[in-house]
């Protein structure tokens, strides 16, 4: 499944922001450029492209995610189990 997410398909607003080769391991929530690859993956692992999944994706992410999780990786599970959990509750 083939899916491009642009920052007018988002509920919420980002900043642009150049950041160091030493940060990118390090996923900042903040940043549009970070997070629209992650939702992009996120979307496509759960097998959706409505708007109203992306906002709850996003509402997680923003509003429910522990700040402790920052690596790409533990964004990406905690995404990833979360939305699984809330689709296999709405089946």
């Amino acid at each position: 499944m083939e899916l491009k997410i642009k920052a007018s398909d988002l509920y919420y607003l980002y900043k642009r922001h150049h950041r160091p080769d030493a940060d990118r391991e390090m996923f900042d929530r903040d940043c549009i450029e970070d997070v629209l690859p992650m939702l992009t993956r996120v979307m496509v692992a759960v097998g959706r492209d409505d708007v109203t999944a992306l906002h709850h994706l996003e509402e997680l992410m923003v509003l429910k995610m522990p700040q402790f999780i920052r690596r790409h990786d533990e964004v990406y599970d905690f995404l990833l189990n979360c939305m699984r959990d809330t689709l296999a509750g709405q089946g």
